[in-house]
């Protein structure tokens, strides 16, 4: 099992640059709209895991909300108000 998380760890390392590369050149095709659906869905991930991380669900550990995750999609939905917006 240690060999497959450090293989996956690998795998994830080389391609996290290689999508940073490809978002990079699409910018210039998507719309703001576009990028606003991604960062939407981006913060309905980040709500998800609050809710899940502060009730402790699906087995996970038990972290409780503070004020900087709180902050954090604060911050999120922001940046999605001001795409949409310019």
């Amino acid at each position: 099992m240690f060999y497959i998380n450090c293989l996956l760890g690998v795998l994830a390392g080389t391609l996290i640059p290689l999508q940073a590369g490809i978002n990079s050149k699409l910018r210039e095709h998507l719309s703001s709209r576009t990028t606003a659906l991604i960062a939407s869905i981006i913060g309905g991930q980040l709500i998800c895991s609050l809710i899940l991380d502060q009730f402790g669900l699906i087995g996970f550990a038990q972290h409780p909300i503070n004020l900087g995750r709180i902050v954090g999609v604060v911050l999120l939905v922001a940046g999605v108000a001001l795409i949409q917006k310019y």
